[in-house]
């Protein structure tokens, strides 16, 4: 891709919480809310790895292999921040 200069944009996740649609990339702080996502996001991470959830750390594409920056790569996935920012913004028991 670099070869023939070839840019990819990168992949977001979209989420509608009270009519307005918020956009979230990976790694993303610039929203509003980001105070608030963060702690959300950890603590959904350490009820998946309570509940047995592996990260499939094969998945996350970077050029390292030291599996905790794989880890966190995956964990700070646009999708993730999506849902973390939902939890917190809705009312228990709201549907995502």
């Amino acid at each position: 891709m670099v070869e023939r200069n070839i840019n990819k944009s990168p992949v977001c996740s979209l989420i509608e919480v009270d009519g307005i649609v918020h956009e979230f990339v990976k790694g993303d702080s610039s929203h509003l809310q980001t105070t608030r996502i963060y702690p959300m996001l950890d603590d959904m991470i350490n009820r998946l790895k309570e509940a047995g959830y592996i990260p499939e750390r094969s998945e996350a594409l970077l050029d390292t292999d030291d599996d905790a920056e794989k880890e966190t790569a995956l964990s700070l996935h646009s999708e993730k921040l999506a849902i973390a920012f939902g939890l917190v913004s809705t009312n228990p028991r709201t549907p995502i």
